[in-house]
């Protein structure tokens, strides 16, 4: 088994496109990486390839509170961006579509396009269900509002709300010293 590796940096201020949707629509999952099996990864790496979802270059988006989204789309093309998503029985394809939707809208407004296309591949058929999105009918405010406040959320668990005080030496415990005489 292989964990997800988050990429979110609090004193940089920066963090993955994936993580921070994953911050947004399941924020109680966020600090819980799923275990994927590595050959589920390797084989989703291929399917990406055969769909020709293998662009390598990257995209950032600036937040108003500062903090810098980084990521790779999944296909760049000159009016659009698309995530491909794989479904397996067991997946939860409405999550699966939300997420990539998200992912595909960050990477949409850093590159200036208002257009997205999530392509659901479901591994058992080989069937391919395209999904168009509008940017703006995925409500990017109230998202980047949700998205600005979970991060504030993230840096107040980095800093203690309280003073941390030395501690004296503790008095040498005698009791530990002594013999036990077993009989």
């Amino acid at each position: 088994m292989s964990e997800a590796q988050r990429t979110i940096r609090l004193y940089k201020k920066t963090i993955g496109i994936r993580d921070s949707v994953e911050l947004v629509l399941n924020p109680a999952d966020f600090l819980a990486p799923p275990k994927v099996p590595e050959e589920i990864l390797r084989e989703n790496l291929l399917i990406h390839h055969a769909m020709g979802c293998d662009n390598t270059e990257s995209l950032e988006f600036k937040l108003k509170n500062g903090w810098m989204l980084r990521g790779v789309p999944d296909a760049w093309h000159q009016d659009k961006i698309v995530e491909l998503k794989v479904v397996r029985p067991h997946s939860d394809k409405d999550k699966l579509l939300r997420l990539a939707a998200f992912q595909g809208m960050i990477y949409a407004l850093a590159a200036g396009l208002d257009k997205v296309e999530v392509w659901l591949y479901y591994a058992m058929s080989g069937d391919v269900q395209i999904y168009s999105f509008n940017v703006d009918d995925l409500q990017p405010g109230n998202f980047f509002n949700t998205l600005e406040h979970n991060l504030w959320v993230l840096q107040q668990l980095q800093k203690p709300n309280f003073e941390i005080v030395k501690f004296k030496e503790p008095p040498e415990n005698k009791l530990s010293m002594r013999m036990v005489k077993m009989r």
